[in-house]
């Protein structure tokens, strides 16, 4: 029985979805494009056409799509002469300074730079006194102390991207001192990407050419 057939015939449903997948380089390429995040496409799988899923091994390797963004630095974990991390923001559309992320661990260099560039902020900051949930893996609240909205932040993140906020943790790049504040009609809440008419094409006139594979926790089904 196909993978399709178990689906069409309410065998499986979710949590479980049935994934497209190609032996043709130029489509995987494409499934790449950040945009395709838009539709719950996050990266590509690459492994042998044969290969089966093997628990506690790594033998599939899995690539995220990245995409670059630009965010307002407003605070700081840790030391504000040394952050250890960053929560990055933006402004919504009513003009409120948002939490949308918290990046990974700071390099050395750039905990040295931005403590002697961010200033702690007082009590007129929208986060003073707030507390924020960890989250990203961990538990608790967020340990951090507001900053004057006043730089500006290039990071790199996958696109999964849910109610307002990079699901996974991103990654600073560098800060952008061509860029000049307010930033709040340049720094909007991320928002899914919507698909071009011509990704949409590529969606329809890809399917009659994919062969599909269903992988559940521990195992994997390949078409017959």
């Amino acid at each position: 029985m196909r993978d399709e057939d178990l689906f069409a015939r309410d065998v499986l449903g979710g949590p479980f979805t049935l994934c497209p997948a190609t032996g043709d380089r130029a489509t995987a390429l494409a499934w790449l494009d950040p945009a395709w995040g838009a539709v719950g496409i996050e990266g590509v799988v690459p492994k042998g056409s044969e290969q089966r899923y093997l628990p506690g091994k790594r033998t599939w390797i899995r690539v995220r799509s990245r995409m670059t963004t630009e965010v307002i630095i407003a605070g700081a974990t840790g030391a504000v002469t040394s952050p250890a991390s960053l929560p990055p923001a933006r402004y919504d559309d009513t003009g409120r300074l948002r939490l949308i992320a918290r990046t990974t661990p700071l390099p050395a260099a750039v905990r040295r730079d931005l403590g002697g560039r961010l200033r702690a902020a007082g009590p007129d900051h929208p986060w003073h006194g707030r507390r924020f949930s960890a989250g990203w893996g961990t538990r608790g609240d967020l340990d951090h102390t507001p900053v004057l909205p006043e730089l500006v932040s290039g990071l790199i993140s996958d696109t999964a991207i849910g109610g307002g906020r990079y699901r996974r943790p991103v990654r600073f790049l560098r800060l952008r001192e061509d860029r000049q504040l307010p930033v709040r009609h340049q720094c909007q809440m991320p928002n899914p990407t919507a698909l071009t008419a011509n990704q949409i094409s590529r969606i329809v006139s890809h399917q009659s050419h994919l062969k599909s594979n269903l992988t559940l926790p521990g195992i994997t089904l390949p078409s017959k």
